[in-house]
């Protein structure tokens, strides 16, 4: 609970922007401060395996530190959030498990356990995640909510499902056994699901909420008091007073409790709640769509009665707000609303030892991955508190949106700030299309200035831009800088330098500067000619590296009518105004093709769409042709008689009148004929590497073998060959003219 009053007059103040080069990406569940300031989170997903990450943000810094990573057999995905005890060791759980790997692996028989879910433990400075306990089911499944840990280091928490009835459990894991013992089985009636896990008060007294189940289906609030396995049912929701609760309860000094439905209220889109000593539901506030929507997440209650929170949806920008209710107000006041640039989707508070507010976005930010973020009081009226004036940039006069800047693109500011408090002062960048900071300002980069300020003493920074937002419209922009100090003191600096913001474009202009294909081919062949492309980029953006190839012959000199022979691809980058230079193969002449072609070269971009170009030569093809006969010369013997292998020899001649060769090798099928043409037999085949070149007769003298011929066959006959090239339409045949007597 926190120690001093927060005011509705606040600030939200971007300490990080996750993804990009940070190594940490969507934060998930509640964060844990330290005495020092220093944040500690978990991220769902990401790390080595996949399988999500702990993380530390120093006070001041703008670089987190990867403490650990989830590997399968310590966990996957957590999502609840942190807690840390008073050695500063972190505690959570995971909703997947398993050995030998990482992802959401099903259970089985030899592991049980398996894809059941984990809680674990970090000891501060480890670097090593530990499973403390692992569920089966009958135990629990899937735990989903944050943590509570006692005086004693004993953690307790819930299960979203098993238990005795599959609807989710409340659990205890011992400090020194890690024995997971099942305090409460959820049944449907006394609530089902219980997705925001466990607060704790003074006295070990066990408080939480279920999602769904009770009389009305909506979800119910329970206690189990400290030492018992007795669960008692606080209060049920009904709609009316809200549906579906998905935040831890606060406790204020009093006992009472405070939370927040994801569902019901007066519009449906959520509510925030009180439950004073005794069963009653009261609802503080409905949340009305501008406020924001789903709120999710832990909440905070300061030391007058105050209920901060975040909501998860909606708001004046459409991605959520931190939303305050005043004690006694009725009504719900947005603090702050996300933006996108700023963060997304919310997902709870969680209050420092001195009062500071801090939470996490699991999207939006410089790289839509999320951020992290502190609630600070702002103090308007004293605008001049803070003060900032750009004094230089190395960003050039014209800018490509959304391509990557070199390294030394920066923007200088220096700041001069009256206030005595300690800390970081946020810059955040703006691209101007009015030269104010108004709702047409784009947020373009953000970064700290100074782990610590002293008043009236100016500081300096230079703040790195990495590249301009991709969907920022071509334009003329003004930069601005706006200060953000620890309290809340904010000030613009105006009149920055101007830029030109262009849409990035990329044109490849392909030129074929030579090929050794001859000048007159034939169709249907292969070849080993080669052509040599030259690409251009005359665009103002680097190729992405994903430029693919095409080589046609097109009679006209247009790809629409030309025959595809050749594709191929590069992942070279192209540099504005650069080139390279690639040969290809070009590997077969198409079937078909006849008369004079061009050969043309179709390159192809994601960014710079299509272009093409034509050889200034042209090329002759002559559809390939064979056009084979033959003549049967001699056949011996002349008598062939039954019962008995026969060998003998026949002599042909082969002729190609075609413009292409033919065979390697040639079958030549033997048999015998009926004089009047009635009917055939075959004797043998014989196969030969012969090639019989365009234009070319060769006179070839064979050898075969009969079978033993029964006596069915005995009678005369004409020796007949049948020609043919495997793998082609091409054959002749002939037959010969001396009869042959078979008995």
């Amino acid at each position: 609970m926190e120690n001093r009053r927060l005011f509705s007059a606040q600030v939200l103040q971007t300490l990080l922007s996750v993804g990009g080069t940070t190594g940490v990406l969507t934060p998930s569940g509640s964060l844990a401060v330290d005495a020092n300031g220093t944040i500690f989170g978990e991220t769902q997903r990401g790390g080595e395996f996949g399988a999500g990450t702990l993380f530390a943000l120093q006070r001041g810094s703008t670089t987190p530190t990867v403490l650990a990573t989830f590997n399968g057999k310590n966990g996957n995905d957590p999502l609840g959030g942190l807690v840390m005890d008073s050695a500063g060791d972190l505690f959570g759980a995971t909703v997947y498990s398993g050995l030998g790997g990482s992802g959401n692996l099903a259970p089985n028989a030899v592991n049980p356990g398996i894809g059941f879910g984990t809680v674990f433990e970090y000891v501060r400075g480890s670097g090593t995640i530990t499973p403390l306990a692992t569920f089966n089911g009958p135990n629990g499944q899937t735990p989903e909510g944050a943590l509570g840990i006692d005086a004693n280091g004993n953690l307790f928490g819930t299960t979203f499902r098993g238990g005795v009835a599959g609807f989710g459990t409340v659990y205890e894991i011992d400090a020194a056994t890690h024995t997971v013992t099942t305090l409460a089985s959820f049944s449907g009636a006394n609530g089902a699901h219980p997705i925001a896990g466990i607060t704790i008060d003074s006295n070990g007294n066990l408080f939480g909420t279920t999602r769904d189940g009770g009389p009305a289906g909506a979800g119910t609030a329970f206690e189990i008091a400290a030492g018992s396995a007795t669960l008692t049912t606080l209060a049920t929701f009904n709609r009316t007073n809200g549906a579906a609760p998905a935040s831890p309860l606060a406790i204020d000094a009093s006992g009472n409790l405070f939370g927040t439905t994801t569902a019901g209220g007066a519009r449906g889109l959520g509510t925030v709640f009180e439950i004073p000593a005794g069963t009653t539901i009261n609802t503080l506030a409905s949340f009305r769509g501008f406020d924001g929507s789903d709120p999710i997440g832990s909440i905070v209650v300061d030391s007058t009665g105050n209920v901060f929170g975040t909501a998860h949806a909606r708001g004046t920008a459409g991605n959520g707000t931190v939303f305050e209710v005043a004690q006694g107000s009725g009504a719900i006041t947005i603090v702050g609303a996300f933006s996108g640039a700023n963060g997304s989707q919310p997902q709870g508070l969680v209050s420092d030892a001195n009062g500071i507010v801090f939470g996490s976005t699991r999207g939006g930010g410089l790289n839509v991955f999320g951020t992290l973020f502190r609630v600070v009081s702002s103090t308007p009226g004293n605008p001049g508190i803070i003060n900032a004036t750009i004094t230089g940039t190395t960003l050039s006069d014209t800018v490509i949106r959304g391509t990557l800047l070199p390294e030394n693109t920066t923007v200088s500011v220096a700041v001069v700030d009256q206030s005595n408090e300690s800390g970081p002062v946020t810059v955040t960048l703006y691209a101007s299309p009015s030269g104010a900071l108004d709702s047409s300002a784009v947020p373009i980069t953000y970064g700290l200035v100074g782990a610590s300020i002293t008043a009236n003493v100016p500081v300096g920074a230079d703040i790195r831009v990495i590249s301009l937002p991709p969907n920022l419209p071509a334009g003329t922009y003004t930069l601005l800088a706006q200060v953000t100090d620890p309290t809340g003191n904010t000030g613009v600096a105006t009149g920055g330098p101007i830029i030109q913001v262009a849409a990035p474009s990329v044109s490849l202009q392909p030129t074929l500067q030579r090929t050794t294909l001859p000048a007159a081919v034939l169709s249907d062949q292969k070849t080993s000619a080669v052509a040599s492309l030259r690409i251009t980029n005359a665009g103002n953006s680097r190729s992405v590296g994903a430029i693919g190839i095409a080589l046609y012959f097109s009679p006209t000199g247009q790809v629409s009518d030309g025959t595809l022979i050749a594709t191929a691809g590069t992942s070279q980058i192209i540099e504005p105004g650069g080139a390279i230079s690639l040969n290809f193969p070009l590997k077969m002449i198409p079937t078909g093709l006849s008369g004079n072609f061009s050969l043309v070269a179709l390159v192809t971009d994601p960014l710079g769409g299509s272009n093409a170009t034509a050889s200034a030569a042209t090329f002759a093809i002559t559809p390939a042709t064979v056009t084979l006969s033959a003549t049967l010369d001699s056949f011996r013997p002349t008598s062939i008689p039954l019962n008995r292998e026969t060998r003998g020899t026949l002599t042909l001649e082969l002729t190609n009148d075609g413009n292409i060769s033919v065979g390697g090798p040639l079958e030549i099928g033997l048999s015998f004929v009926n004089q009047d043409g009635t009917g055939s037999f075959l004797l043998d085949t014989i196969r030969l590497p012969a090639v019989i070149g365009a234009g070319q007769t060769r006179r070839l003298t064979l050898r075969f073998l009969t079978q033993s011929l029964p006596p069915q066959f005995a009678g005369t006959y004409l020796p007949s060959i049948l020609v043919t090239a495997p793998g082609t339409p091409f054959t002749a045949s002939a037959t010969g003219t001396i009869p042959i007597v078979v008995g």
